[in-house]
């Protein structure tokens, strides 16, 4: 190949030397990228996935990263390009996904530049990681520097305009074009030690409980097995729901979703084992369930152990093998007998939802024929609203790394664009992407986005008219809600005029239509849900 003459050449070069196929970059051009991108895409064979606005951009990657555990790259130009990246450069700061952005810098002599700004103040607002471009001649080094930062999450790589514009310099050695992939992360075993000290722990416990979140999910078998010789009671995190669920013992989601039934066996709960578990305080009820309880965590990493919950027995170990030494220790004893536990249903009786209301249906009952109608092989995204709760309880994964929640900075509109991300992975199977008006609203030039891409995607859009979680706060508070409440446009005519497949439904008439659209994706759902329907318990799980 040409050596290359630019700066953006060299870029182009750099970022797409550093997997071993043809990248997928998702963003947004401009004159601070688009030289670049059009050397990777024309020169390198890389995939190039333009969305609508920069925000989409980054939640894209977000579920890229998230989909593939692979570093993901977005692609923005500077000031106004990057500004409009932040709550989904957040987003994945606080999930610690492997998100490269790279934008442009305006040129360091255009001083007057309108769309000049301080972008590293605004990439340390994140907590990303910034990285500039010192010259041409430096571009693999940093690219370098950049991609060792993903460990930790997303990094900006700042690209200005003068080095993209400028001559490539010499060309580097091969040894500075490549970039050592990161290793995988071996398992590590836990410490015989420890485990002897937990084995006894569980042993002596009155009522212990096996935790799975979702670094757990290869640890279901050693997990069963030993749930049963202890005789634990098996819980997931909401992450990691799904895991051991015909299970006799299991209770569901642990958590501010968990059931009452659910709630009243964990009061009894005197030791906690937390495999792949990240013990936030959504997972402990701000303090309200497990309080008490001897805790063990277990997780690969130390960063994740004891935040915010105390914890008596931390165990930097994979999952997988301290659960297989923890049978091992333990031995054959008989374990409790007990018949299966009626914890409840997720999503609560059919007997206490909205009835007979014009206006619409509710949520749950739209959720559950959702979940019925569409294949078990789905990935499923959350966005964030009213709703977000029982969609995450309602709709089930084949595994969890299936289902994003992009909920960590609790920002409505990341969801569309992180199920183009998910899509992009894997194309062949179907992603339900469950959205409020709100947040489709906030997206909705990304309609456009699924059907020029042609992504397998299926929109759901559960539609009160406004904002409903708002709306329950201020009738918490004896104030009018009238302000919450905003008309939404005509959906289904606006997903059709994007070139997409889209109908209008109530609860009863869900999975006909479910199977109508799932052979014309990407398509859109619309449902009008019920403004009767509150979920007390997301405002209780979301409280202080």
């Amino acid at each position: 190949m040409t050596p290359p003459s630019t700066g953006a050449e060299r870029l182009a070069a750099a970022l797409c030397d550093q997997v071993g196929e043809a990248p997928i970059i998702f963003g947004l051009l401009g004159d601070g990228n688009l030289l670049w991108v059009d050397h990777a895409v024309r020169h390198h064979g890389a995939r190039f996935v333009a969305t609508r606005h920069e925000h989409a951009a980054v939640a894209a990657a977000t579920g890229h990263a998230h989909a593939t555990g692979s570093p993901a790259i977005a692609t923005t130009t500077h000031g106004p390009g990057l500004a409009q990246t932040t709550s989904a450069l957040l987003t994945a700061v606080r999930a610690r996904l492997p998100v490269l952005l790279v934008t442009g810098a305006v040129h360091p002599a255009a001083r007057l530049h309108a769309q000049r700004a301080d972008q590293r103040a605004l990439v340390h607002a994140t907590d990303a990681t910034y990285v500039p471009v010192r010259s041409a001649t430096t571009i693999e080094e940093d690219r370098a520097v950049a991609l060792r930062a993903l460990d930790e999450g997303p990094a900006v790589l700042d690209v200005d305009l003068a080095v993209l514009d400028g001559p490539a310099g010499p060309t580097p050695a091969p040894n500075r074009m490549t970039v050592v992939p990161r290793p995988a992360a071996s398992p590590s075993s836990p410490d015989p030690v420890m485990i002897e000290r937990v084995a006894g722990m569980l042993t002596d416990a009155h009522r212990p409980l096996l935790l799975l979140g979702r670094g757990a999910a290869d640890a279901a078998g050693p997990g069963r097995a030993l749930a049963d010789v202890v005789g634990a009671l098996i819980g997931t995190t909401l992450l990691g729901q799904g895991l051991l669920a015909d299970h006799p013992r299991h209770i569901g989601v642990v958590g501010g979703f968990s059931t009452p039934a659910a709630r009243a066996v964990l009061e009894d709960v005197d030791v906690v084992l937390a495999l792949g578990a990240s013990l936030t305080r959504y997972t402990v009820d701000s303090g309200r369930l497990l309080d008490g309880a001897t805790i063990i965590q277990v997780d690969r990493d130390p960063r994740k152990i004891g935040d915010p919950v105390r914890v008596e027995v931390p165990i930097v170990a994979d999952a997988c093998r301290t659960a297989q030494a923890l049978v091992a220790a333990v031995g054959d004893r008989e374990a409790d007998v007990v018949q299966r536990m009626d914890i409840g249903r997720p999503l609560g009786a059919t007997s206490d939802r909205v009835r007979n209301d014009p206006e619409g249906d509710d949520p749950r009952d739209v959720i559950e024929a959702l979940d019925a109608a569409v294949p078990d092989d789905r990935s499923v995204v959350v966005g964030v609203g009213h709703y977000s709760g029982w969609a995450a309880l309602g709709m089930r994964t084949p595994s969890p790394a299936a289902r994003l929640l992009p909920w960590d900075f609790g920002a409505v509109g990341v969801a569309l664009g992180a199920a183009i991300g998910v899509a992009v992975a894997d194309p062949r199977r179907p992603v339900v992407c469950v959205e409020g008006d709100g947040g489709v609203m906030m997206t909705l030039p990304e309609l456009d986005t699924l059907g020029r891409e042609a992504l397998p995607i299926l929109v759901v859009v559960l539609d009160d008219q406004g904002f409903g979680a708002e709306a329950d706060i201020l009738r918490r508070a004896d104030l009018p809600t009238d302000r919450a409440w905003i008309p939404t446009p005509d959906l289904v005519a606006i997903a059709r005029g994007m070139g997409l497949a889209a109908e209008s439904a109530r609860a009863p008439d869900v999975g006909r239509a479910v199977a109508r659209l799932l052979g014309n994706l990407p398509a859109l759902l619309h449902v009008r849900t019920s403004r009767q329907a509150v979920h007390h318990e997301i405002f209780a799980a979301l409280g202080p």
